[in-house]
């Protein structure tokens, strides 16, 4: 008798899949050989269905009612890049003309990284908005005035729609060079 007891304690350390297949099989067993057992057999099968569904319906809401479950999580990033898309649209006139000549260069060059300072320089305020990142992998190292930075693939998506809001006004050095707009006028150079 334990033995049999030990069976159905084991029905709930099953997964969410195995314990619909569980109520699969016993709702299969319970067509096929219900009448041919009898009532008991049957009733068995019956209960043994119910369960196994009503568990394997348990840990499907469970999974889906998880902040951390795959569709909720996607599902976040989805809407969290449709905010922030949204809210750079709107952000677009409120630019200074510092911001709009650093989006200009990188559209000029196809380019969606740069490099600056830890401070972000005169790209702090992309930064700040979430318009910009730091990037980089896990355990590089940086230096203080060279630290990566990127527009992140849903904001590019809309300056490259709106490059007409980005003009191409290049700064030159003493020496005729063009300098990154996003670099103080002391720090300019190449």
């Amino acid at each position: 008798m334990t033995d049999y007891l030990d069976k159905i304690w084991g029905l709930l350390k099953l997964s969410g899949w195995q314990l619909v297949m569980v109520s699969c099989a016993s709702f299969l067993g319970l067509w096929l050989f219900g009448p041919v057992f009898g009532p008991i057999v049957s009733a068995g099968l019956a209960i043994a269905g119910v369960f196994a569904g009503a568990l394997a319906a348990a840990a499907l809401i469970t999974w889906f009612a998880s902040p951390t479950s795959y569709p909720n999580r996607s599902v976040a990033a989805l809407w969290s890049k449709r905010a922030d898309r949204e809210r750079f649209r709107r952000h677009i006139p409120l630019l200074t003309q510092e911001e709009k000549q650093i989006l200009g260069y990188l559209l000029h060059h196809s380019r969606r990284t740069f490099e600056t300072d830890l401070s972000g320089e005169l790209a702090s305020g992309l930064i700040a908005l979430g318009f910009a990142r730091f990037i980089g992998a896990p355990n590089q190292a940086f230096t203080a005035n060279r630290r990566p930075v990127e527009i992140p693939e849903h904001i590019w998506q809309l300056v490259v729609e709106n490059r007409a809001q980005f003009p191409h006004q290049p700064r030159l050095s003493p020496g005729g060079r063009e300098v990154f707009p996003w670099k103080r006028h002391w720090a300019a150079g190449h």
